[in-house]
């Protein structure tokens, strides 16, 4: 996965998870501070920004889903008690996940590790999610 499919990935995450959009502070080259789009996020971010009013944004570049367990895992938790018939299952020796989802069939997908498989696995249920929600 690239850059801007991660970025892209997150940012559809960080929608469903209903985090709520902000302005995070990102510094330049010449050292001066823009703003730009981020997520109020239930995380620290150990920018080095002394003001605490930035802990918890994170630029939508920085968002973590497709690196960090900690953040993955409310996505699973929230997909679990929305949808009751999703199943993340490991097939191994490979990094495969399967999902199933309500009034669909199973979906298996590959990652080049365990974490990218649910990312993936994650994003594509978001995306069924948002297309049938009543």
């Amino acid at each position: 996965m690239d850059k801007e499919q991660i970025e892209q990935g997150d940012k559809i995450i960080a929608e469903f998870m209903e985090w709520q959009k902000d302005f995070a502070h990102k510094t330049d080259k010449y050292g001066y501070a823009q703003s730009i789009d981020g997520y109020i996020t239930p995380f620290l971010n150990h920018n080095g920004h002394s003001d605490d009013s930035d802990r918890h944004i994170f630029a939508t570049e920085g968002l973590l889903f497709h690196s960090s367990w900690d953040w993955l895992m409310l996505v699973v938790e929230k997909i679990e008690k929305q949808v009751a018939e999703f199943r993340v299952a490991f097939h191994y020796p490979e990094y495969l996940v399967q999902i199933s989802r309500p009034r669909f069939e199973s979906s298996l997908f590959r990652g080049e590790s365990k974490i990218q498989a649910v990312y993936l696995a994650c994003i594509e249920f978001i995306n069924w999610y948002d297309a049938h929600k009543r």
